[in-house]
């Protein structure tokens, strides 16, 4: 089993909007959530790879657990969340139909 450290985790979320257009009001068609970071995603790598893997990464409370339940269930790793009082970062990612992301 490979183990991997990741001290700066995240949630990288991508919302799929027809056109971002400054000033309205926007309704995404599709959003997808992932658990992000360097460590997290050589973890990921492996796993892909049929490599046995861990992740262990700090996690304030649910914001641990969910992204644990992401790596655990979604990626098949192991998951070792050390608790800290501090929420995860999330990342978002806004892509249009005709591809130009910001």
């Amino acid at each position: 089993m490979i183990i991997t450290v990741t001290p700066n985790p995240s949630f990288d979320q991508t919302m799929h909007l027809d056109a971002l257009v400054p000033g309205d009001v926007h309704r995404a068609s599709e959003v997808t959530l992932e658990a992000g970071g360097k460590g997290i995603n050589v973890a990921r790598a492996l796993a892909l790879a049929g490599v046995e893997a861990a992740a262990v990464f700090p996690g304030g409370r649910q914001d641990g657990e969910h992204l644990g339940s992401l790596l655990d269930v979604i990626y098949a790793l192991s998951p070792i969340s050390v608790p800290v009082d501090r929420p995860i970062r999330v990342n978002t990612t806004v892509v249009e139909s005709d591809g130009r992301t910001t």
